[in-house]
């Protein structure tokens, strides 16, 4: 489960909100980012999964889709690095739907992500039941054994992505070791085999296999287009780095980075792959008919013990991936829930307080809800000049203005903070380091700040500063 970190005075917000305080903690580092996004690709899940919809609509020369799938998805990971880069919170479509374009397109942006994101984990899970877990066990096919192995997968998936952050970072930076070894041992494996052994061919990398003659093999909807599945179905989910931007060190750099080099990396194993895997074939009409083409070429060329070897660590990739998707979807929730968007919002936006460094005397309710506790001051001062009961909640674009709701809805849902309830809020962060004139009656009515102690101000100031800017990115603008 994601950790609550109590901010301390100064400490950043994430800023581009204008109103969440940080309330995760920056526990993943660069390399356990790329392995976020990396582990949802998966090429090796990818490519097992769909490399027979490849052989049987388009035959292997359908391989080459990869690369023009691999081209468009790199440059749509690009526009999402730049939105990660200038927005990096949690929710990732859903936050910046809502600022770029209005909160009910990210309303959308959120309900669909979130439907995908359901969808996706069970069909990893059960693909790895059913063509990974179960050929390894020496199980035959059976749809309701599949399914009772999928739920029992999801379980354990939901129990550790609860457990800790730690340890889904953990396990995706092992599934992308595994994955870049069972890759690059298996394109050298398979060619040097097909060297050897004179088994499997070049030529079949042009061949159009059993669907050779198709009347549509080239129109519209036809064979050959039906074949970019491979590529569209697998170069997806890049975007999950950004999901857990709230949780990395240094996300600005972090994130876009993992993104685009996620996609560029399995771009390039994924299309060695490929190239080993056709080669490799021995009998197309064959290994096109079969249920799990992958694991019958590697068992015809490199034997049963190797296949058996091979299948373990393809299941841990599968596994790590489905993980990866189950606990992305859960930082949606949590970003939707925190803006009271999704049912049950009031449970959903909680955290395992045995996670939080809240001392005695915090309120849970103000740190779940991410709001600098420095509004209190505007709210007291405020509240006497309008006469309102001003709610906690706030939602702000990063420039300031409200994220839901009218003009009016903002000056209350920011505590109708004023130019006379700043100076007030001023005043009161000040008033620890301030030099002896600080209480000088003349000096209340002023937007000047007193005068401040230097040596105060060398230990204190930057978290007095801090707080000062977070009252006044609370004003509304017109």
């Amino acid at each position: 489960m994601a950790e609550v970190h109590r901010a301390e005075p100064g400490e950043e917000t994430s800023h581009e909100s204008g109103s969440y305080r940080q309330e995760l903690k920056r526990t993943l580092g660069s390399f356990q980012v790329f392995a976020i996004s990396f582990a949802f690709i998966s090429v090796a899940v990818g490519i097992f999964g769909t490399y027979d919809d490849v052989l049987q609509a388009a035959g292997p020369v359908g391989i080459w889709l990869w690369i023009i799938a691999a081209v468009g998805q790199t440059l749509v990971a690009l526009v999402i690095a730049q939105f990660a880069a200038r927005i990096p919170l949690t929710g990732s479509s859903y936050q910046w739907a809502s600022r770029l374009a209005n909160p009910t397109i990210g309303w959308g942006f959120g309900w669909l992500s979130y439907c995908y994101l359901g969808i996706a984990v069970v069909a990893v899970d059960n693909a790895m039941a059913s063509q990974a877990f179960m050929p390894l066990v020496g199980l035959g096919p059976d749809e309701h054994t599949a399914r009772l192995i999928t739920l029992a997968l999801l379980l354990i998936q939901a129990f550790l992505a609860i457990a800790s952050t730690r340890i889904v970072a953990i396990l995706n930076a092992g599934a992308v070791g595994v994955e870049v070894v069972i890759v690059g041992v298996l394109v050298i494996a398979l060619l040097i085999a097909v060297a050897i052994t004179g088994s499997g061919s070049v030529h079949n990398l042009t061949s159009f296999g059993v669907a050779a003659g198709g009347a549509t093999y080239f129109g519209l909807g036809g064979g050959l287009m039906l074949a970019m599945i491979m590529g569209l179905a697998t170069l997806v989910g890049f975007d999950a780095a950004a999901n857990l931007a709230e949780e990395a060190k240094d996300p600005y750099r972090s994130v876009p980075r993992a993104i685009v080099g996620s996609v560029v990396t399995a771009g390039v194993l994924g299309m060695l792959f490929l190239i080993a895997l056709t080669v490799a074939i021995t009998n197309i009409e064959r290994i096109s008919r079969s249920d799990s083409p992958v694991a019958q070429i590697l068992h015809d060329q490199l034997g049963r013990d190797v296949e058996m070897t091979l299948l373990v660590a393809i299941n841990f990739a599968f596994f790590a991936c489905g993980m990866v998707t189950m606990v992305t979807g859960a930082r949606l929730v949590f970003a939707m829930a925190r803006d009271a968007r999704f049912p049950a919002h009031r449970l959903m936006r909680r955290v395992d307080p045995a996670h939080t460094d809240a001392g005695p005397g915090d309120d849970p309710d103000s740190r779940r809800r991410g709001r600098p506790d420095v509004r209190a001051a505007g709210q007291s001062a405020a509240g006497a000049d309008h006469g309102v009961d001003h709610p906690a909640d706030t939602h702000l674009r990063g420039d300031g203005r409200p994220l839901f709701g009218s003009a009016h809805a903002a000056r209350t849902q920011t505590g109708g903070l004023r130019p006379r309830a700043l100076r007030a809020a001023d005043r009161d962060c000040c008033a620890g380091l301030a030099g002896p004139g600080a209480g000088r009656a003349g000096n209340a009515g002023r937007s000047a700040h007193p005068p401040l102690d230097r040596r105060r101000f060398a230990r204190r100031g930057w978290a007095v500063l801090a707080r000062q800017a977070d009252v006044r990115s609370q004003i509304p603008r017109h």
